[in-house]
């Protein structure tokens, strides 16, 4: 007898779709053409998670700027110190129950600070969790918001 999983991976690449078009809306700022591309010839190498250098701010003000704006998003804060935050939203109409989860770190820079992104996908079914970073598929709207925390 063949069983097809075709409905079960149709609802994870849902879910995956779902998570990605929720953050892609709570991720995407106005910034003009020009400052993207002076922000992105002036990055060195980039690593696995988005990140921008910022000077002349502290660590505070700049996770006060993202707080301010990721809450004004309607997500949730799950865990705060001096280097990071971590945000949450439930992912509405998820079959199984799906978590959008956004994680900002800082760390000290020779120049500044640089600020890192990371998005995550949380899907609960029958007691267990599976976590997926999903970072690479809003790696453009991450790059736009993550350049305005630097003015």
């Amino acid at each position: 007898m063949y069983i097809s999983t075709y409905p079960i991976r149709c609802k994870h690449l849902f879910i995956a779709a779902v998570s990605a078009i929720l953050l892609s809306a709570c991720v995407s700022t106005p910034t003009s053409t020009a400052e993207t591309s002076q922000q992105a010839s002036a990055r060195p190498s980039e690593p696995e998670a988005p990140s921008v250098l910022i000077k002349g701010k502290s660590a505070r003000t700049i996770l006060d700027g993202i707080v301010k704006y990721r809450t004004q998003k309607g997500m949730r804060i799950i865990q705060r110190d001096a280097q990071r935050v971590e945000f949450s939203m439930s992912v509405p109409k998820s079959n199984p129950p799906a978590e959008a989860r956004m994680l900002y770190s800082i760390s000290p820079a020779p120049d500044g600070l640089r600020l890192s992104a990371q998005v995550f996908q949380v899907i609960k079914q029958g007691g267990k969790t599976q976590t997926s970073d999903i970072t690479s598929s809003l790696r453009d709207k991450l790059d736009e918001e993550l350049v305005t925390y630097t003015r």
